[in-house]
């Protein structure tokens, strides 16, 4: 085996290793601190106390390392995630390498636009930062969504906007690279 791709295996599998392992360090939260974490995100700030609650009560807390994918372009969207604390990058793959389309943090989402389209992840993610992010499986999701129009309305509102602000920011990426 060539030693680059002996060096991109490994890289790998220590990253899904530093995830998994991050994951099982965290215990479950109390309600209330759940909630706290949920108001802090513009898009869900305006619901009420016992909608929060619903939310809050099949998130999972991560607390992901720097240098870990979360998404990974063309895989399958089995979660979203609300970041809490933390920078990600979000990346796209090009013909040489990966280019950087938009820095998230604290109070937006990702990885919503594929659990909704039902398709594949249109980009990756990758922490920037030490991050701690809240995860929602697809039918924790779907089951939220069917229960509260109110968070259905907040949600198709942020995907809208991060759309736009995608779109943007590849277009403006773009762009530079027509100049250059």
């Amino acid at each position: 085996m060539p030693l680059a791709v002996a060096v991109s295996l490994a890289v790998c599998a220590a990253s899904l290793a530093a995830l998994v392992v991050t994951r099982r360090q965290i215990p479950r939260r109390s309600l209330a601190s759940q909630v706290l974490q949920l108001r802090r995100i513009a898009f869900l700030a305006g619901l009420p106390p016992d909608k929060l609650r619903q939310i809050a009560k099949v998130v999972r807390e991560l607390r992901v390392p720097a240098d870990v994918y979360i998404l990974r372009e063309q895989h399958i969207g089995e979660s979203m995630y609300l970041i809490i604390s933390g920078q990600l990058h979000i990346l796209k793959r090009g013909t040489i390498d990966q280019t950087l389309v938009q820095t998230v943090g604290p109070g937006d989402l990702i990885g919503e636009m594929a659990l909704l389209n039902e398709t594949r992840r249109i980009a990756s993610a990758r922490a920037v930062t030490p991050c701690v992010l809240l995860q929602i499986d697809r039918d924790d999701f779907f089951d939220l969504l069917g229960q509260q129009a109110e968070l259905a309305e907040a949600v198709w509102s942020a995907c809208e906007l991060h759309s736009i602000e995608l779109t943007a920011a590849d277009h403006v990426h773009t762009r530079r690279l027509s100049v250059v």
